[in-house]
């Protein structure tokens, strides 16, 4: 089950249906079902971030990391990356190269899930 933290200071006013849109889209490009992912959303302060088109662009993207089982094959890994990459670029109005995104892939038996 992929982990996505999505940190921006910027807010959407509907974030609930901002994550699900996001989550919906990213689920569907790797083919899993939408609660296999779980997407959140943390507001950053400008003042606590040396990125600098933060403090000089608004329409600067967002910085999201993204955790998943290093078992999840590298196809899927990217597919779901790039889809995160185009649905926070389209929700946030922000060019997609501006969206940094990123995979931090765990080894499976440091994953523990409750059944």
């Amino acid at each position: 089950m992929p982990v996505v933290h999505v940190y921006h200071h910027a807010v959407p006013a509907e974030v609930p249906r901002v994550l699900s849109r996001i989550r919906d889209r990213g689920a569907a490009a790797v083919g899993v079902p939408s609660e296999r992912l779980w997407v959140l959303w943390h507001e950053v302060d400008r003042a606590h971030v040396c990125r600098p088109d933060w403090s000089i662009d608004h329409d600067a993207g967002p910085i999201v990391r993204v955790f998943c089982r290093r078992s999840h094959p590298r196809p899927r890994v990217d597919a779901l990356l790039r889809s995160l990459r185009q649905s926070l670029s389209l929700e946030l109005s922000c060019p997609e190269r501006s969206v940094f995104v990123q995979a931090v892939r765990v080894d499976d038996e440091d994953v523990i899930n409750v059944e």
